[in-house]
């Protein structure tokens, strides 16, 4: 079967779902700026990781910011028709803000959409994420943990001087330059009809080296989640780099001490 193939030549594709630079990088007419999205290189890595098990580029979703998208499009823009298939997978390379705009969100905000289709996204994303701020993560009490690492159910981070863990629930943070990135799978069900496969750390940064870690080091440990029929979710603890990759791109898992610390399902 070729790549990217089911029965029937139905192709299986990935669907960005992207979000935008913050609204002071978005001062002209929006209609100039689609492009002014976040996270690009990391999704040049995971466009390479899902084109390896198969999958094609599918398209974008933009979720303009609401207050922009309220004031400066246009009148005679229209909204495109979402096209969302069982076999499709929805790629998030930006840490989803499910609890920005709530008290724990902190001050570091991504701006939503209020899309009715970014609303169901987000609980389905809420199965895995009870909680998912700049400021922390905390698992859902449905996500199944092995002995001994519950401890990482709840992380605090930095988040105005880089991204380190701050604490880790019921256990101290094993160094000061450490953190965390989180890839979280959940495949259709009989209440949202796709895939999600969303994969961040706190920051930008943060997310392009847990990116490319996955596309590289942990491309097995990825490709597996993707074939399972439960939500999973891999946490990877690396330290969080002090050097740029000049001039090409390339971080290595032995020198930021990359490792699989948790591996949960529902």
């Amino acid at each position: 079967m070729m790549a990217g193939k089911l029965k029937g030549d139905r192709v299986k594709r990935f669907i960005v779902f992207s979000y935008y630079r913050p609204k002071r990088e978005l001062r002209r007419p929006i209609y100039s700026l689609v492009h002014r999205t976040r996270d690009s290189l990391a999704l040049c890595e995971l466009a390479s990781l899902l084109h390896d098990a198969g999958y094609v580029y599918g398209g974008a979703f933009l979720n303009v910011p609401h207050s922009i998208r309220g004031n400066r499009i246009r009148r005679n823009d229209r909204e495109s028709e979402i096209m969302v298939r069982p076999e499709d997978i929805l790629l998030l390379a930006t840490r989803p803000p499910l609890d920005d705009e709530s008290p724990l969100g902190g001050r570091r905000k991504i701006d939503r959409s209020r899309h009715s289709f970014e609303e169901d996204v987000f609980a389905n994303l809420h199965r895995v994420l009870d909680v998912c701020a700049r400021s922390g993560v905390v698992l859902s009490r449905q996500l199944k943990l092995p002995t001994g690492e519950d401890k990482y159910r709840s992380i605090a981070f930095e988040q105005f001087k880089g991204a380190e863990a701050l604490r880790l629930s019921g256990a101290p943070v094993p160094s000061e330059d450490c953190t965390y990135g989180y890839i979280v799978w959940i495949p259709p069900s009989e209440n949202h009809r796709y895939s999600v496969l969303a994969v961040f750390g706190m920051g930008g940064t943060e997310t392009l080296v847990l990116s490319h870690l996955l596309r590289t080091t942990f491309k097995r440990d990825a490709h597996r989640i993707l074939r399972s029929a439960k939500a999973q979710l891999l946490l990877i603890q690396f330290k969080v780099p002090h050097h740029v990759p000049y001039p090409i791109l390339s971080y290595g898992a032995e020198g930021l001490e990359a490792r699989i610390v948790a591996h949960g399902h529902l």
